[in-house]
C-alpha cells in the first residue's frame, strides 16, 4: 500500500532525474540558461562565497533577492565546485516538482495529476532552470507550497497559516515578483469558511511576513532591486506592462487548445454561455487593435510569432490565441467559481498583475506557473476517451522534442 502511494512521485522523480542529470554535469553552454547562470547567478554566489559570512547584500550582480544565492554560497563552503552547486539547485527543482504533484494529487487521485506534473517537468523553461544555476524553480516551488497550505478547499489552521507565511517568504526572498503570495494569504483569511475569529487574526498577521521580509531589502536598496540594477526594468514606476497579460492569455490559448476536449466537458458542467464567450473573444481582438502586441523577446511561442506576418502591428497567431485564451479563462474561472473555492482565482489575477511590473517578457517567466493554474482546475477531470489523450500526449512529446533540440542537440 505504501509503495502504491509513493509510486506516482517515484515515477515523476525518475523521469525528471534521467532527463536532467546529463545536462547538470555537462560543460556545454545551454542557450539562455547558461547566459543567466554565468552572467548573474554564479558570479553572485562566488561574491557571497568570498565575503562569507559577512555578506554585502546592498549590491551584487543579480537583480533578484538573495536567498537562492546565499544558500548556494553556504553550500560552496563545503564544496567549491559548480557541478555540486548545480546538483543542489537541481534538488530544489525536484522538490518543487514533487510539491506540485502533491498539490494536484490532493485535488484528485488521478492520472491527470501525474500527467500535468510531467508537462511541468518536460517544459524547457522548468528543465532549463533545473540544470543550471537559476532562481526560477525555487521561487515557483515555494509559491505553490504556500498556495497548497492556504487553499480554501482545505481547512485553515495555525500550522497551515504559518506554513503559508514561511513558503511565501522563501518565494519573495528568492524573487521579489512573488510578493503576490502576501495578499493571497491575507485574502485567504476571508475565503475560508468556518474559521474562528482568532485564527483569522493569526492568518492576517502572518500574511504580512513575506511583505516585511521584502521591505527590509527595499529599505536597504532604496528600490526593488540591488542598487546597480535600479532602472533595469519598469519596476520604479510600478506600472503594469499590458503585454504581459496579453502574452499569458495567448499562452493559455495554446494550453486550452491542447486540452480542448476536456475543456468542452468543463464548459458544459460550468453552465457557460456562448454569448459571454463571443463577447470575450471580441474584446480580445479589440485589445489588439488598441494595443498591438509587438514583443518578440524569448520563448518558442514568440519565435513562432516572429515567423508569421503582421496584421495591424500584431503577429497573426496572437489574433487567434488571445481571443481563445480569454474564452478558456472564462471556462476555467466559471468552473472554479461553481466549486466554491475562490482563492486560486485571486492568486491567478494577482500573479498576472505582479508579473506585469516587469518590462521584459520571456516565456519561462510564465509557462510553469500557468501550467499549475490550469492543472488545478482540470486535474479532477480524468480523460474519458482516446481523443482526450491524443492532443495532450502529442504536446508532451513536442515538449520533449524541444528539450532535445534546445539542450541536447543545439550548440
Amino acid at each position: 500500500m505504501t509503495l502504491k502511494r509513493f509510486a506516482p512521485y517515484l515515477f515523476v522523480a525518475t523521469l525528471f532525474t534521467m532527463l536532467a542529470i546529463p545536462l547538470v554535469v555537462t560543460q556545454r553552454r545551454l542557450s539562455w540558461a547558461s547566459v543567466d547562470e554565468l552572467g548573474c547567478h554564479y558570479v553572485t554566489i562566488r561574491q557571497f562565497q568570498g565575503q562569507w559570512p559577512h555578506l554585502d547584500l546592498r549590491d551584487y550582480p543579480s537583480p533578484e533577492t538573495p536567498l537562492y544565492h546565499v544558500t548556494l554560497a553556504a553550500i560552496s563552503q563545503l564544496n567549491d565546485n559548480i557541478i555540486t552547486l548545480r546538483l543542489a539547485s537541481f534538488a530544489m527543482s525536484l522538490a518543487a516538482l514533487l510539491v506540485i504533484e502533491a498539490y494536484l494529487l490532493r485535488r484528485a487521485q488521478s492520472t491527470m495529476a501525474v500527467f500535468f506534473t510531467m508537462l511541468v517537468e518536460v517544459s524547457p523553461y522548468f528543465l532549463g532552470a533545473a540544470v543550471r544555476l537559476l532562481t526560477d524553480n525555487l521561487a515557483l516551488g515555494a509559491a505553490v507550497a504556500a498556495l497548497f497550505a492556504l487553499d480554501d478547499a482545505f481547512d485553515l489552521n495555525v500550522c497551515r497559516s504559518a506554513t503559508g507565511a514561511l513558503f511565501g517568504t522563501v518565494a519573495v526572498l528568492t524573487r521579489q515578483v512573488y510578493l503576490w503570495t502576501a495578499p493571497v494569504q491575507f485574502v485567504a483569511t476571508f475565503t475560508h469558511r468556518q474559521v474562528s475569529h482568532s485564527q483569522r487574526l493569526v492568518n492576517a498577521a502572518l500574511s504580512t511576513v513575506p511583505a516585511l521580509a521584502l521591505a527590509s531589502f527595499v529599505l536597504l536598496w532604496h528600490g526593488f532591486t540591488p542598487i546597480s540594477w535600479i532602472g533595469w526594468s519598469n519596476n520604479a514606476a510600478l506600472s503594469v506592462n499590458v503585454n504581459v497579460p496579453i502574452f499569458i492569455l495567448s499562452l493559455l490559448g495554446v494550453l486550452g487548445t491542447v486540452f480542448i476536449f476536456t475543456m468542452c466537458r468543463v464548459w458544459r458542467s460550468g453552465e457557460c454561455r456562448l454569448i459571454y464567450a463571443i463577447l470575450l473573444a471580441t474584446i480580445g481582438m479589440l485589445i489588439l487593435v488598441v494595443h498591438p502586441f509587438t514583443i518578440d523577446e524569448g520563448g518558442w511561442l514568440l519565435a513562432v510569432g516572429r515567423s508569421m506576418p503582421k496584421l495591424l502591428g500584431t503577429r497573426l497567431p496572437f489574433w487567434i490565441l488571445l481571443p481563445l485564451g480569454l474564452v478558456y479563462l472564462y471556462i476555467l474561472l466559471a468552473r472554479q467559481l461553481m466549486s466554491g473555492s475562490y482563492l486560486v482565482i485571486i492568486a491567478w489575477v494577482l500573479w498576472m498583475l505582479m508579473n506585469g511590473v516587469s518590462g521584459r517578457i520571456f516565456q519561462r517567466y510564465y509557462e510553469p506557473m500557468l501550467l499549475v493554474f490550469v492543472a488545478y482546475v482540470l486535474t479532477p477531470w480524468d480523460f474519458k476517451s482516446r481523443k482526450e489523450w491524443l492532443m495532450p500526449c502529442v504536446y508532451l512529446v513536442g515538449c520533449l522534442g524541444q528539450d532535445v533540440m534546445i539542450f541536447y542537440w543545439s550548440h
